[in-house]
C-alpha cells in the first residue's frame, strides 16, 4: 500500500523522509512509523495478484538487503571492525528503519583510518548504482554542537515483496579515524490480507434489499459463511457485477449518528467499474509495526455487489481514519473513489 513514512527520534522534531539534512542525538535510533495515504486508487482494471507467500517474500527481502549491501562502495582503506565497537557509536541504520517486525537488516561494520569529513566526501561522491536519495542525518551533542555521526542512504522501488529498500551508511569520529555501519534494509509484506476482526454490530445488505436506514453503531458487513474460502484471499470474487448498491451512513459527529444520509443503485458497467478499483487496493502489508492514521469519525459506505447466479457481496468501506476496506473475512487499508453524490 502506498504510505508516507516520518522518522521519530527522542527529543527531536520529527521530519519527512524526503528530508536531506535531519538532526538527532548521538545514539538515539531512528524509526520509522507508516502513515496512511489519502490519495485514492482508482484504477479501471484489476491487475493480476502474484501468487507468494509470506515465507517467500521474507527469503526474496533478505535476498535483495544483502544485495543492497553489497552496492555500498566505501574508501579503498576501510578495514572490518568488530559489531561491539561499531554498534555502541552507531546503534541503529543511519537514517532509519520500519517500526514492523518484518524489518530485514544485513549489516556490515568497518573501521577507516581517515577523518570522518574525508570518508563522507567519499561516500557522498560515490552512490550505488541504480539507486536513488533517501534522506541524509547528523547528530550531534553539546557542549558546542560537535557532530557525532553522520548518515547517508538510497532507495529503490517498492517490490511486490517488499517495501522501504534501502542501502545505507553511518558514520562516527574517532580520536584516530572512522568507524562505518552499512546496512541493506527492508521490509518484507505479508501477502494475506488481515483478518477482519471488528467486534459489533454488522449489516447484510443486498441489491435487492435496498439500503436499511440504520439507527446505531454498525462496525461491518456480514456475507454467506459459504463464501469464506474466497473472502479470506480476495475482498472480493473475480466474477463480473451485474448491479451494485452503495449506502452512505453518518459518523459519530452527526445530527443524528449511524443513520442513511445517501443511497445509489449502479448499473452493470458502473458497478464493474468500481469492483476493479477494489481489486486493485493492494492486500500485501508489513507484519507488526506502528501505523499513525487521522481521526476516525465513523463514517461508512456499505457496498452491494450483485452477481449472476451466486449470493451478492457486501463491503464495509471507511473512509476517514487510515481507510479500511472490510468482508466480514478480510480486510485492508486503502481508498475508493466512489460515485456517489449529495442527495443521491
Amino acid at each position: 500500500m502506498s504510505a508516507r513514512t516520518f522518522w521519530l527520534l527522542p527529543a527531536v522534531l520529527a521530519v519527512a523522509s524526503t528530508c536531506v539534512a535531519c538532526g538527532g542525538l548521538a545514539g538515539s535510533p531512528a524509526v520509522r512509523v507508516r502513515t496512511a495515504a489519502r490519495t485514492p486508487a482508482a484504477a479501471p482494471t484489476p491487475a493480476p495478484r502474484p501468487r507468494t507467500t509470506a515465507a517467500a517474500n521474507r527469503r526474496d527481502t533478505r535476498v535483495e538487503a544483502v544485495r543492497l549491501l553489497a552496492t555500498v562502495r566505501l574508501p579503498a582503506t576501510a578495514i572490518p571492525s568488530t559489531k561491539a565497537r561499531v554498534r555502541t557509536a552507531l546503534p541503529m541504520p543511519a537514517i532509519g528503519i520500519e517500526a514492523a517486525s518484518s524489518a530485514i537488516d544485513v549489516t556490515g561494520y568497518w573501521w577507516v583510518p581517515e577523518p570522518m569529513d574525508q570518508v563522507w566526501a567519499y561516500v557522498h561522491a560515490h552512490p550505488p548504482a541504480g539507486l536513488g536519495l533517501a534522506g541524509t542525518s547528523r547528530s550531534s551533542a553539546p557542549p558546542g554542537g560537535r557532530t557525532t555521526s553522520e548518515g547517508i542512504g538510497w532507495s529503490e522501488p517498492d517490490r511486490p515483496y517488499a517495501i522501504d529498500l534501502e542501502a545505507q551508511v553511518g558514520l562516527a569520529p574517532t580520536a584516530n579515524g572512522t568507524l562505518v555501519r552499512t546496512d541493506g534494509v527492508g521490509v518484507w509484506l505479508d501477502p494475506r490480507p488481515w483478518p477482519d476482526t471488528a467486534r459489533g454490530a454488522r449489516l447484510r445488505v443486498t441489491v435487492s434489499s435496498g439500503c436499511p436506514r440504520g439507527d446505531r453503531r454498525i462496525v461491518g458487513v456480514r456475507n454467506p459463511a459459504r463464501l469464506r474460502p474466497t473472502l479470506r484471499t480476495a475482498l472480493l470474487p473475480a466474477a463480473r457485477p451485474t448491479a451494485a448498491l452503495l449506502c452512505t451512513y453518518t459518523g459519530m459527529n452527526a445530527a443524528h449518528p449511524w443513520t442513511l444520509v445517501r443511497h445509489r443503485l449502479l448499473s452493470g458497467p458502473a458497478a464493474r467499474e468500481v469492483a476493479d478499483r477494489v481489486h486493485r487496493l493492494p492486500l500485501a502489508h508489513p507484519v507488526g509495526g506502528v501505523t499513525s492514521c487521522p481521526a476516525d469519525t465513523g463514517q461508512a459506505v456499505v457496498l452491494a455487489f450483485g452477481y449472476r447466479g451466486r449470493p451478492d457481496v457486501d463491503l464495509w468501506y471507511q473512509p476517514t481514519g487510515c481507510g479500511s476496506i472490510a468482508n466480514g473475512f478480510s480486510t485492508t487499508r486503502g481508498r475508493l473513489a466512489l460515485p456517489i453524490r449529495a442527495g443521491g
